[in-house]
């Protein structure tokens, strides 16, 4: 066995590209793209909604390792435009409401596929996984 450990979630998956939702190196866990779809239906809408799933999907894949979101070190954010930042602002306080204990960011505006307009990659290191 390797030592990366795959990190599946339900409804969470990049179709049939072989990539897995995320994985755990060691203690530390890195994910692949984060959609906002959501995971029972699978379907993307509006901005906010994506922005709201993304969010929750990250905090799924954190707590999916073992982890929660005060373990996340590092957010990446991908944004098809950069007017979406204040959605993104409003959901980044929600779940780092701590001015001294949040994660670093950085934006990145590029074009996506398939009516994505955000996407988000996170770096976390959680102390007992749960592989």
């Amino acid at each position: 066995m390797g030592k990366r450990k795959p990190i599946h979630v339900p409804g969470l998956s990049h179709g049939d590209a072989p990539i897995p939702t995320a994985i755990m190196f060691g203690n530390h866990l890195y994910s692949s793209a984060v959609f906002g779809t959501d995971r029972e239906t699978g379907k993307l809408a509006d901005p906010e909604f994506q922005t709201t799933h993304a969010f929750s999907n990250m905090k799924c894949i954190v707590e999916t390792a073992g982890g929660s979101v005060e373990d996340i070190a590092a957010v990446r954010v991908f944004l098809t435009d950069y007017s979406l930042r204040s959605q993104i602002n409003a959901e980044w306080l929600k779940m780092f409401p701590d001015p001294e204990d949040r994660p670093t960011r950085h934006a990145i505006q590029m074009p996506m596929f398939g009516g994505m307009i955000v996407q988000l990659e996170f770096d976390a290191e959680i102390e007992n996984p749960s592989l």
